[in-house]
C-alpha cells in the first residue's frame, strides 16, 4: 500500500490480486482511502495490453474440447490446481497462457468467438460468476464456495468431456473489487477484468 509495485505480467498480476483481495476485510477497515487506491491502480494495470486477443489464443486448439469458466478471473488463478482438482480430477496441467477480451461479459466472448469463425460448441460453467454477484466473501471463503460448486459439476463434466481428448479451460471475463470495495464486478475495461487465462489439460494422468 506504501509503496506499491506494478506487475510486469499476468502471472505476477493473478499472484498480487489473489493476496490484495485476501486480505480486503482487513485492510479496507484499517485506512479505507488509501488501501482503495490501491486496488484501482492494481486493477489498471498495464501489463494486459500486448497481450494476444482470446481468438488468437484459441486458433490453434479447434480441434480441442474446450470449458468456458464464467468469471474465473486472475485472482483465482493462484487456487487453479485445487479448485480443478475439484472440478476434473485425474487431469495434468500441460500449460497456462493470457489472452485480452474487448468486453469484460458473456457477450463480449461470444461476439470475439463468432467473428473469428468457430463453428463448434463447448461446455461452460457459470458457478464463478454466480457466486461473485450473489456472494461478497473474503477470497479465501469464495474460493472454498467455488471448489464445492466444482465437486457438484464433477460428474456432469466427466460424463461431457471424452478423457482422453486435450482441453482447453479458459474464462469470458476477469472481475474486479469495486470502487468502494463492497462487491466483485465486472463489465469495465480494467486489466484484471479483460484479461484472462487459458489453461492446457492433457487427457488422463495424474496430476
Amino acid at each position: 500500500v506504501l509503496e506499491p509495485s506494478e506487475p510486469v505480467d499476468p502471472l505476477q498480476l493473478a499472484r498480487l490480486a489473489h493476496e490484495l483481495y485476501r486480505n480486503h476485510s482487513r485492510m479496507v477497515r484499517t485506512d479505507a482511502k488509501r488501501w482503495l487506491r490501491r486496488l484501482a491502480l492494481l486493477s489498471e494495470s498495464s501489463v494486459g495490453k500486448g497481450l494476444p486477443t482470446l481468438a488468437e489464443v484459441l486458433e490453434p486448439h479447434r480441434a480441442d474440447a474446450w470449458l468456458v469458466l464464467d468469471a474465473f478471473g486472475l485472482a483465482l488463478l493462484p487456487a487453479a490446481d485445487r479448485l480443478l482438482a475439484a472440478l476434473l480430477p485425474g487431469r495434468r496441467v500441460g500449460s497456462v497462457r493470457f489472452a485480452r477480451v474487448e468486453s469484460s461479459t458473456t457477450a463480449g466472448m461470444y461476439d470475439q468467438i463468432l467473428r473469428a469463425q468457430f463453428a463448434r460448441g463447448f461446455e461452460k460453467i457459470d458457478a464463478v460468476d454466480t457466486l461473485l454477484h450473489e456472494r461478497f466473501e473474503p477470497l479465501d471463503a469464495m474460493v472454498t464456495l467455488i471448489e464445492a460448486e466444482f465437486k457438484l459439476a464433477s460428474r456432469r463434466m466427466a460424463k461431457r468431456i471424452d478423457a482422453a481428448q486435450r482441453l482447453v479451460i479458459f474464462a469470458d471475463h476477469g472481475f474486479r473489487i469495486s470502487e468502494d470495495g463492497r462487491a466483485f464486478v465486472h463489465g469495465g475495461g480494467t486489466a484484471l477484468e479483460c484479461t484472462v487465462p487459458i489453461i492446457e489439460l492433457e487427457p488422463g494422468g495424474q496430476r
